[in-house]
């Protein structure tokens, strides 16, 4: 599937299934621009490829295997918001969050983050 032809909901989508719930680093070059803008509170931070393969590969929370649910993804124009709940198979730590996607040319170019906090969406 080439990424021109998807939609930026699917490109999320794919970006969700493995590189959240599979860790599969390798999907890094074919669903993001390198580098990718991730905006933090304060703070924007440009990851190349590598960088982004390496976060994937060496997080702490890939060890206890999580498992993030979606909550609501909603995509408009270039635009994809995931709200999502986060379980461990390893452990019974949960979190919840919001994502903001942009998606230029069938890659994700910008990541907006809200921190993230303990328990469920109620």
């Amino acid at each position: 599937m080439s990424n021109k032809q998807s939609t930026p909901l699917e490109i999320v989508e794919l970006y969700i299934r493995h590189t959240s719930n599979e860790g599969d680093s390798d999907w890094i070059p074919r669903l993001c621009a390198n580098p990718v803008r991730r905006h933090d509170p304060n703070s924007v931070t440009e990851m190349t490829h590598a960088e982004q393969m390496d976060r994937i590969r060496s997080s702490s929370v890939r060890e206890l295997e999580p498992h993030f649910h979606t909550v609501v993804l909603h995509g408009e124009g270039p635009f994809v918001t995931w709200i999502w709940e986060m379980t461990v198979r390893k452990g019974d730590k949960r979190l919840c969050g919001i994502e903001v996607f942009k998606v230029e040319n069938g890659l994700i170019t910008d990541m907006w983050n809200s921190p993230y906090v303990q328990g469920a969406w109620g």
